[in-house]
């Protein structure tokens, strides 16, 4: 496991244990995401993402495509954005099935799929 594996698992466990999360099915992301960086998380069209984050220092929005229809699917997109948001300070992010699926790049789409990962489905 890379440094960059171990630091993204780490800060979604620090995130799980702050909501003292005991089983994945205690994780309630719309409550993480407000109490983390007050943002909402809506469903809407968007054109050519499947996620998007927009938020500012006093609060956003997670936008998941209303186009993805799979429940586990639409988690994962939730923890992927709370990943930039928490590693990166990111305000905003849009983001392609092909970038929801990048584990081995290096870059910072593959750190948020290593922190959403992280938060299991409930």
């Amino acid at each position: 496991m890379s440094l960059q594996e171990t630091v993204c698992r780490s800060r979604a466990c620090d995130v799980l244990k702050q909501f003292m999360v005991g089983s994945p099915d205690e994780i309630d992301l719309p409550t993480i995401a407000w109490s983390t960086g007050r943002l909402t998380i809506d469903t809407g069209k968007l054109d050519t993402a499947e996620g998007r984050l927009v938020a500012s220092p006093s609060g956003g929005c997670i936008r998941i495509s209303d186009a993805v229809q799979n429940e586990g699917r639409r988690r994962f997109i939730v923890g992927h954005e709370l990943g930039h948001f928490c590693l990166h300070k990111a305000m905003s992010a849009l983001d392609t099935a092909a970038e929801l699926s990048d584990w081995r790049s290096g870059s910072r789409e593959t750190e948020a799929n290593i922190f959403s990962g992280e938060l299991p489905d409930a």
